[in-house]
């Protein structure tokens, strides 16, 4: 199975304990909140539109799809390399 990768698209993705509904609403325990970006590993994707992700930093929560756009495992390497390169 290959994994799958995503970027927040939003200035801030909130990231929850349990998905919400199929509008986006959710009223769970919020986890973290993501910055404009930051990528994420999907985990599993419901018929509500919920992404379980994880992030690069180990902690994993819902977020609603429309907020992500997802990426290949070769697009996210390029753009680490890019910042990598841009670093040093």
């Amino acid at each position: 199975m290959h994994r799958q990768y995503a970027l927040a698209v939003l200035p801030e993705v909130f990231l929850f304990v349990l998905p919400g509904d199929v509008r986006g609403q959710n009223e769970h325990e919020l986890a973290d909140v993501l910055l404009s970006g930051w990528a994420v590993d999907i985990l599993e994707e419901n018929e509500d539109g919920w992404c379980k992700v994880r992030t690069f930093y180990g902690y994993e929560g819902w977020i609603f799809g429309k907020n992500l756009q997802k990426i290949t495992a070769e697009e996210l390497k390029r753009r680490q390399d890019k910042a990598v390169f841009r670093s040093i």
